[in-house]
């Protein structure tokens, strides 16, 4: 049910919800966790679906057909290497419950031949609303590749238009703060450190486009991770090594001061049940949809049987 703003503009929420899939390739798997999740988000961000065009080269469609009843696209950024496909693969599914239009892929286009499924954006028009939404997964060997992955991301959105609202669902795998975003059960609770020159690339991104954490905006002391390190059934560490960052436009209607009046972002959380656990945030928008908005410019686990709701976990793999 849509309400109406401080300034009487009909409102509406969009659910976004970003997951590290670790594989989408089990059929059983994928059409019960993709029916699942339509029931509660309303755009579906995934990272590592382990689609391969070089060995099947028909996944991206057939998988698609798995997304009944959904909004345009899906929209996919596969691996396009016969020996790159672990841990690769981005998807970006919208749900047919929100008005979408102009949705487009802006990256990876077809003479992007390097990509190998890390980075993904498609611009749309929410609710009326111009948007971007960016897809990151970063590379993690060392600090050093780390880094190189996040200025590739860096590279890719100075090309997009600073008008539009913007959203960065990111697998980092880094702490952005390590004081707060990591443990360790041998009692290392300021983190680690070998991640210093990515930590440094990655704030000076979200610095220029001015994003914010979604989840430290709402919960700036609470502890939550994304990632837990088990062996032998004991847990080792945990880190927040994936957030949703999003520009001022979807934090609030004014300035800072009157934030508590005209909030936009209304939850952010993290949905627990693996070892790498869901993002999950909830904007209001306003309902803009069927005015004239500004053009869009483009740029050169096993399946469970509990249901994918509000608050409950999501599948995984054992």
């Amino acid at each position: 049910m849509k309400r109406r703003g401080t300034r009487g503009v009909p409102q509406a929420k969009i659910r976004f919800r970003f997951h590290n899939i670790r594989g989408l390739s089990e059929k059983q798997f994928r059409q019960t966790y993709l029916r699942q999740a339509r029931a509660s988000a309303d755009i579906l961000v995934l990272a590592e679906t382990n689609c391969n065009t070089a060995t099947q080269p028909t996944a991206e469609r057939v998988w698609t057909q798995d997304w009944v009843n959904g909004g345009p696209g899906p929209f996919w950024a596969s691996a396009t290497h016969p020996f790159s496909a672990k841990a690769r693969g981005m998807a970006i599914f919208f749900s047919n419950k929100i008005p979408v239009e102009a949705a487009h892929l802006v990256y990876p286009l077809p003479h992007h031949t390097a990509v190998c499924g890390r980075i993904i954006v498609v611009t749309a028009r929410l609710y009326g609303r111009p948007t971007h939404i960016i897809e990151f997964h970063a590379d993690c060997t060392n600090d050093h590749e780390l880094q190189d992955s996040i200025e590739r991301l860096a590279v890719v959105m100075r090309t997009l238009p600073a008008s539009h609202d913007m959203v960065l669902l990111s697998d980092h795998n880094h702490c952005i703060s390590p004081a707060l975003d990591y443990f360790s059960s041998k009692g290392a609770a300021t983190g680690t450190t070998n991640h210093e020159a990515s930590r440094r690339a990655f704030a000076t991104l979200i610095a220029q486009h001015t994003l914010y954490d979604t989840y430290r905006h709402l919960h700036p002391n609470k502890r939550e991770y994304t990632r837990e390190n088990i062996a032998y059934g004991e847990v080792l560490s945990k880190s927040r090594i994936d957030g949703i960052f999003v520009t001022q436009s979807l934090l609030d209607d004014h300035a800072p001061t009157q934030r508590s009046n005209c909030r936009r972002l209304i939850e952010a959380k993290h949905i627990h049940g693996s070892q790498k656990d869901l993002c999950a945030i909830r904007i209001n928008v306003n309902n803009t949809h069927g005015t004239a908005p500004p053009p869009i410019q483009a740029q050169a686990a096993r399946p469970s049987t509990k249901s994918f709701q509000k608050g409950s976990p999501p599948m995984v793999r054992p």
